[in-house]
């Protein structure tokens, strides 16, 4: 079908990240299980975290550069914080500074392969893909914004565990990274729904009493 041409690049996208995400949460479990690795800090014996610089005091850490010449000065752009006995507590905000945006993705995975099959079903133009489509692109766009918010949470929290005297007093704001890229990806998605409802229940032709009458 023509439809599925045009679709298969797309497809080819979903399977590439499925693929990925598999291979990755894999290879992370069996480092965790064999005690060589880590997946979002779980299973290390010392777990780090990046932060801006500002968020945590950068005065004790190496930086490798030389003396610069006056005026001239060297500013981090990052610090990193790590722990050598974390707490159960810390070891889980660490790991939910990056497990919200895996759900997401995960989330997001599935829906697009249920659309897919929708399609295949039913063809593309119909209700069904329709409220696939509007539902995956809320699910990136709204899912992409809350992940965001509670990655940033755990990350505060964890350089509040580890630090006692931020920097900041704007330490949230700091932290905050708006997925921008997700929510228009999301905004085109719930859109191109729309376009395919409409496509779906085009207007009624105009009954022969209400055709506009020429001149």
């Amino acid at each position: 079908m023509e439809t599925d041409r045009v679709l298969d690049p797309v497809r080819g996208l979903v399977r590439m990240a499925w693929v990925l995400v598999g291979a990755g949460l894999a290879v992370g479990a069996a480092a965790v299980v064999d005690g060589r690795g880590s997946v979002f800090g779980l299973g290390a014996e010392v777990i780090c975290l990046d932060v801006p610089a500002g968020v945590a005091p950068t005065g004790s850490l190496p930086g490798g550069w030389p003396p610069a010449a006056d005026p001239v000065t060297v500013t981090a752009k990052t610090a990193v914080l790590c722990t050598a006995d974390p707490t159960t507590g810390e070891y889980l905000l660490r790991a939910f500074t990056g497990i919200p945006t895996v759900l997401v993705l995960i989330t997001a995975l599935v829906l697009a392969v249920g659309a897919f099959r929708a399609v295949d079903r039913v063809g593309l133009f119909t209700e069904a893909v329709a409220v696939r489509l509007t539902r995956l692109g809320w699910v990136v766009a709204v899912g992409s914004l809350l992940a965001a918010l509670a990655e940033t949470s755990a990350a505060s929290g964890f350089v509040h565990s580890v630090v006692l005297e931020p920097v900041t007093s704007a330490l949230w704001f700091d932290l905050v990274t708006v997925p921008v890229v997700a929510v228009v990806l999301g905004a085109v998605l719930i859109a191109f729904g729309r376009v395919v409802r409409t496509a779906a229940h085009p207007p009624e032709a105009f009954a022969p009493d209400e055709v506009p009458a020429t001149t």
